[in-house]
């Protein structure tokens, strides 16, 4: 397992064997791919672009809103097992880590356990999966997204109903 600082400097090594047009080599090898930074990823995907020095210019975050993160803890017992608050403060934490760092579009895909469980079902996945969330999470249609950070006074994106700056954009 490569640390995140040796990854870096292989990506920057191996950027700089391409401009110069040479091939790969041993090294080049080591790197670990990355995913295409315009693409949707998760928080944890974005700070990793961002410590190997891509920006990415948007990126979509799944999450449940509490009614369907109660359904979620129900379908799939022991996922999803971190106290409701404690999920929220830590997803718009990750969500404000991610905006510092420069990734200007946020967008929060607001996860249906039914249409997560069906999706999964017609690409041959799991709905607990990660890679199987990623792409349920770039394709969800636009009633279920929520630009982030939502306006002061509009409804929190956490499904509470109370607005925003009352919920999860409250100061800390």
């Amino acid at each position: 397992m490569l640390t995140i600082g040796t990854t870096i400097m292989l990506r920057n090594r191996q950027r700089v064997r391409q401009q110069l047009g040479h091939p790969p080599d041993l090294l080049d090898t080591r790197v670990p791919p990355l995913q295409d930074p315009e693409k949707p990823t998760t928080s944890e995907d974005v700070l990793d672009f961002v410590n190997s020095g891509f920006v990415p210019r948007q990126t979509r975050m799944l999450t449940f809103q509490r009614d369907q993160r109660r359904l979620a803890q129900q379908q799939w017992p022991g996922v999803y097992e971190q106290p409701e608050d404690e999920y929220y403060d830590a997803a718009e934490h990750r969500w404000r880590e991610v905006r510092d760092s420069g990734v200007p579009s946020i967008t929060v895909v607001a996860a249906q356990v039914d249409a997560l469980i069906e999706f999964a079902r017609q690409h041959g996945g799991s709905p607990t999966d990660a890679n199987t969330k990623r792409r349920y999470c770039e394709t969800a249609p636009d009633h279920l997204t929520i630009n982030w950070p939502p306006e002061r006074n509009a409804a929190c994106w956490c499904g509470s109903g109370r607005k925003y700056k009352k919920c999860c954009g409250r100061p800390q």
